[in-house]
Order: structure tokens, then sequence, then C-alpha cells
């Protein structure tokens, strides 16, 4: 018996189907096993279309922050995304710690940022990259500046690395990562 399931419920086409069609503008874009489009898509729509299923963006320009709307989209994908409420809650932390707290104090009034929460499900991993204006951490500050012992010790990996791009209005970038489960593989 054949069954075709139209739905915007990826989880469930994931879970069910032996093939996936993706749909764009009235026509079969892409078509494969469930691996294939999830893991491995091939067109670049589908990429876009998979990838922000499993991230999302945060831009914080001067005067036009909302912290609290910010605070509630990084709770509602983590929600959507089926992270355990600890996960979720060291990511708001340290959202707040680098790009509310340390950050703009270091920039001052012009901070900007370009933040990307991604869930990495091959991984069991979830990454937060920052990408901002306020240039190279020094490295005596890591270990000295309450924000960024918080973050170093709620994030299971702290990397930051200098932006060289001329077009680009960012110098620096810090990529935060979270591994999934952590905390209970502590506990045991």
């Amino acid at each position: 018996t054949t069954m075709m399931v139209v739905t915007h419920d990826m989880n469930l086409a994931r879970n069910v189907s032996t093939r996936i069609c993706y749909l764009d503008e009235g026509t079969v874009y892409e078509e494969g096993t469930p691996e294939q489009i999830f893991e491995n898509p091939q067109r670049e729509k589908t990429r876009r279309f998979i990838r922000n299923m499993y991230s999302m963006s945060i831009k914080i320009e001067p005067g036009l922050f909302d912290y609290g709307k910010a605070v509630s989209d990084i709770e509602r994908f983590g929600s959507r995304q089926g992270l355990d409420g600890r996960i979720r809650y060291k990511i708001q932390m340290a959202f707040e710690e680098i790009c509310v707290i340390y950050l703009p104090g270091k920039a001052g009034k012009d901070f900007s940022s370009f933040v990307t929460i991604e869930n990495v499900n091959k991984e069991n991993m979830v990454t937060m990259t920052i990408k901002h204006n306020a240039g190279i951490i020094e490295k005596d500050k890591l270990k000295s500046d309450l924000s960024l012992v918080i973050t170093s010790m709620i994030a299971s990996e702290f990397v930051q690395m200098e932006i060289d791009e001329s077009d680009s209005k960012y110098n620096g970038m810090i990529v935060l990562k979270f591994v999934k489960g952590e905390d209970d593989a502590k506990e045991k």
C-alpha cells in the first residue's frame, strides 16, 4: 500500500517516510530518502530550508535590540528542537553573559552582533556562533572577567577567532558548543 502525506511536520516526515519530495513554487524541487533530504540535500533551496529548520539567528544593532524577545526566541527554538531544559538555560545564560553584558561593555554604544544558534543533531551538540565588532578578547580576561568565566564553565567549548574580512562590519567571532546530555553523563 502506498500513501502520500502532505505535511509541514518535518519530524513526522522524517520518521514515517520512505521517500520525501521537497516542493518549491509548486513543483518537486528535490526528492530522495529521508536520509538524503535531511542529512545530505543536494540543492541549495533544500539545504537552506533544512539548515533553517535546525538553526535560528539574532541580530543585535545599536538601539534596535529587544532582549526579552531574543530570550523568548531562544526558548521557543530550544523547545521546538526538543532540547532539554538545562541546555536551553545554558544557551540563554551564555547569550546573556556574552551578548548582553560582556561584548557591549567592551565595544561601547556601537556594539553590533549576529548570533546563530544551531542544533547539530549528527554531533549531539548545539553551537552558538557570535560574530561581533568588539575585537579579540585578551587571554587574561578569559580567566578574570566574571561573564567570560561563567560562559567558559557552562559551555563545553569556548573558541574565539579574529575575522579578517575587509567588507565585514564584524572583527571577532566566538563559537560556543554545548554537548547535549553532558550534565547527565557528569552526574553518573
